[in-house]
């Protein structure tokens, strides 16, 4: 009789359980998603040093405004530089608001001479980038 009970218990346990899990309470988010995003505007020196740390003020265009900023990348192939930014989308409670949004590139040349850098402003293309010109003394 013991038994029973105990068994009775445990089934009512697991009944009351499995019915509080409703599927209905189960809510799915949107997946961030990692994307290049479109450089607008870029702003900087066009002369420096060897070694000099130089800044370059770019835009970016933020139209889903639950994008989030999470990293440049940069490539070197000979001396030209290219540069892409990139952002999370489906980031909720963002702080961006504004359609486009200001970033600080640093650029650091190891050697004397021309330097040309390539910001894209398009994930397809590199004929839809802004190319800025940097001369090292």
């Amino acid at each position: 009789m013991n038994k029973n009970i105990k068994y009775c218990l445990l089934m009512l346990t697991l009944l009351f359980t499995a019915q509080s899990c409703k599927k209905d309470d189960v809510q799915i988010k949107p997946q961030s998603n990692f994307v290049q995003v479109a450089i607008t505007t870029v702003n900087g020196p066009t002369t420096g040093s060897v070694g000099q740390e130089l800044a370059f003020n770019l835009g970016w265009d933020n139209l889903n405004i639950n994008t989030r900023f999470d990293g440049i990348v940069d490539s070197v192939v000979n001396n030209t530089h290219h540069i892409r930014l990139y952002a999370l989308t489906n980031v909720p409670d963002s702080v961006a608001v504004k359609p486009v949004l200001p970033m600080v590139y640093k650029f650091k040349a190891d050697t004397a001479g021309v330097h040309y850098l390539k910001f894209y402003n398009s994930a397809a293309s590199a004929k839809r980038a802004i190319v800025d010109t940097v001369v090292i003394k």
